[in-house]
């Protein structure tokens, strides 16, 4: 139950906790447990049933998240729990507007994307100082985002994930996506853009998954193709040499090797 507790802990804070953050937390959570060991023990099973809802761990940290912002009433309990207070050590909420919460977390890994695009462009990627300003002007200015621009930036994890699941293993797929980066982007002001239609393109069903998929599936029917002919090759060599009329080694003065 302990560790069930940490690693949601680490899910919701996308970080790996210290060793002296992770064993203050287990003496916490101790400690609250031996308090009221029945109300404990339900928390905990609604959180391994939370837990087997998701596959992916970015999934399981969006919905908590996004749970917590449609419903505030949950998020002071949050908060103030030893999970909680943990969590936002390491990824405290930047916003917490229209039923949405932005994280720190979001913002980087919405940076990681643009560096990615950047770096394949050759322009020069985004600076710390650009993401600190980027966090400081965001509560003031997240209402009058479009939409989608807010949905993407809560989404980031799981976008900048299927940029990766559509790449990595790839040889065409991943060319594409270069050539388009290369093409698209002329300076630092087209990174933000291009890297959002990287992303939307990289989505379950859009052009670069059904791509890297495809190109995965054929790739490992060639290495069984591959893997048939070399095992067929091989029956081949063994039956010709078992078959073979080679003269039979006589030992001086001795019988025939029956193994030979």
């Amino acid at each position: 139950m302990l560790q069930q507790a940490l690693l949601h802990a680490q899910i919701l804070a996308s970080a790996d906790f210290s060793s002296a953050d992770a064993a203050s937390l287990r003496a916490d959570l101790i400690t609250s447990f031996q308090k009221d060991p029945a109300k404990e023990v339900k928390e905990y099973d609604a959180l391994a049933k939370f837990q087997r809802s998701s596959v992916l761990y970015s999934t399981m940290r969006y919905k908590y998240w996004a749970a917590l912002a449609q419903n505030p009433q949950l998020l002071p309990g949050f908060e103030n729990s030893e999970v909680g207070r943990m969590v936002l050590k390491y990824n405290p909420i930047l916003v917490n507007s229209d039923g949405m919460i932005i994280t720190k977390r979001d913002v980087d890994w919405q940076f990681e994307a643009d560096t990615f695009v950047a770096g394949i462009a050759g322009v020069a990627p985004p600076t710390q100082a650009d993401k600190e300003r980027f966090v400081q002007s965001l509560p003031a200015r997240f209402a009058s985002m479009p939409a989608a621009e807010r949905e993407n930036l809560r989404r980031s994890q799981s976008r900048l994930g299927s940029v990766h699941l559509s790449i990595d293993g790839t040889i065409k797929t991943k060319a594409a996506v270069e050539s388009y980066i290369r093409t698209n982007v002329h300076s630092s002001e087209d990174v933000f853009r291009v890297a959002r239609e990287v992303e939307n393109d990289s989505l379950y069903g859009a052009k670069y998954d059904v791509a890297g998929k495809a190109e995965k599936i054929s790739a490992i029917r060639h290495a069984q193709q591959v893997n048939r002919q070399i095992i067929g090759m091989g029956n081949a060599v063994r039956n010709t040499l078992r078959h073979s009329q080679l003269p039979q080694y006589k030992y001086p003065g001795g019988p025939p090797d029956p193994n030979y």
